[in-house]
């Protein structure tokens, strides 16, 4: 019961940032997706200057996805995707540059704190990660965070994860 409460609290947590951010930000019009992940070359950034196709993360992920919106304000680059027929998104992939570091080392000591992190060795030497099971992963390459959100297992969101380092890295 208790750890149901927990996982129940980080997932409103997680919830009211991305409305947040949501709010804070403006959706481009129109689909800013790449004809393909595969081949991509990396921004000098350190991450994607635009969404991967929603077809590419609908496969990771297991889920019926139909497009994307794309924000990019302030060096934080969102991708919002939806399942057909809907404007709720499904899965959130967000890229953020500045205060990476930081960022990442305070929501995984939360997390931690709160007994739901789950370290994630698999996604290769460079890379730090941790996810909570059915919520989100978040993991840093370098001076680059990204952090997928979707209610899917860790392994689908480990997939993805792979996917995106594969493509934009």
């Amino acid at each position: 019961m208790k750890k149901t409460l927990i996982t129940l609290i980080g997932a409103l947590c997680i919830v009211a940032a991305s409305a947040n951010m949501a709010v804070a930000t403006t959706t481009a019009p129109g689909s800013a997706a790449r004809s393909t992940v595969n081949g991509a070359s990396p921004a000098s950034s350190g991450f994607a200057p635009k969404c991967p196709p929603a077809a590419v993360v609908a496969k990771a992920l297991a889920l019926a996805l139909s497009g994307s919106h794309f924000t990019n304000e302030n060096g934080t680059v969102e991708c919002y995707y939806t399942s057909k027929g809907s404007s709720v998104p499904k899965a959130n992939i967000q890229w953020l540059t500045h205060l990476a570091q930081t960022t990442f080392s305070s929501d995984k000591k939360f997390y931690k704190s709160l007994g739901t992190a789950v370290l994630v060795t698999s996604l290769g030497k460079g890379v730090a990660a941790f996810g909570v099971p059915s919520l989100f992963l978040e993991f840093l390459k370098g001076t680059a965070l990204c952090t997928i959100k979707a209610g899917v297992s860790l392994p689908h969101l480990e997939t993805l994860a792979r996917e995106l380092l594969k493509s934009y890295w």
